[in-house]
């Protein structure tokens, strides 16, 4: 998972994609896209949900409120908006599936050295571990060397940010849950785990595990996992009520809801 600069454009795109986003009721379907046309913000989405927001307004209060990191980043506090959220949209699916990787650290979202990496350029977007630190540069920014690639012109929000909980915030914020249970027992230092909604024929979990672990296999860990979580995300989702969506991106490295430690050592132990 990238973590994502603040302080940049990619970063301020992606906490007003949030921001909006903590408008809608948390229980509906929603999925919201905002794209930098450098003149003006391209609002776009479905949601099942009846009430229509004033776009305009609410862009109005996340600049107030973020007025200096908003300007830092280039912007200007008059720029436009285009509203293209389709709204009452029955047909939307709730997400079934999400794939991702976990790490052995304080927030396993995120590879130890991408958490202890310190954004100090505007133009440095985001960074990520693959076998090594990679980062996204701004475009129009001129450096040329290894791990770095450039964003796109058109600046678009990316999962989770605008993604309802339905919509695979659920999917991934369980299956930190799990990871920071797994992981912190040491039982591997990696952990990729395919999780779906569903269940299969014997009314099981459909999950997938896979681990850097030489010792034991991916199917003793996979049981564990099941034998040890609930799989509960409805009981799950009423943790998440009075969470700021924002703070995905506000605080990402600080403490979550979900990251609790509550299944014991003792049954998350492989024999």
């Amino acid at each position: 998972m990238k973590l994502i600069n603040i302080n940049s454009k990619k970063g301020i795109i992606n906490l007003f994609t949030d921001f909006i986003l903590n408008n809608f009721d948390k229980t509906k379907n929603t999925i919201l896209q905002v794209t930098d046309f450098n003149h003006f913000f391209i609002v776009n989405g479905i949601t099942d949900s009846d009430t229509v927001l004033d776009i305009s307004k609410i862009k109005d209060d996340f600049i107030s409120k973020h007025q200096n990191i908003f300007e830092d980043a280039g912007y200007d506090k008059n720029i436009s908006i285009m509203d293209l959220i389709k709204y009452n949209d029955k047909n939307i699916k709730e997400e079934s599936l999400l794939d991702t990787d976990f790490y052995d650290s304080n927030r396993n979202l995120y590879h130890s050295s991408v958490i202890n990496y310190e954004f100090t350029n505007n133009n440095i977007y985001s960074a990520h571990y693959d076998n090594n630190l990679v980062f996204e540069i701004n475009h129009d920014y001129p450096i040329f060397e290894k791990g770095f690639y450039k964003s796109p012109i058109q600046i678009t929000s990316e999962f989770p940010y605008g993604y309802g909980l339905s919509m695979g915030r659920t999917l991934l914020y369980y299956s930190e849950y799990i990871a920071h249970n797994v992981l912190s027992n040491n039982l591997c230092d990696k952990l990729n785990i395919v999780i779906s909604t569903n269940k299969n024929e014997d009314n099981e979990q459909k999950i997938i595990i896979s681990t850097d672990e030489k010792y034991n296999t991916n199917d003793d860990i996979t049981s564990l996992i099941l034998d040890n979580f609930d799989f509960d995300f409805e009981s799950f989702n009423k943790k998440l009520e009075s969470y700021d969506f924002c703070d995905d991106i506000k605080k990402p490295t600080i403490g979550k809801p979900w990251l609790v430690k509550d299944i014991n050592s003792i049954d998350l132990t492989l024999i």
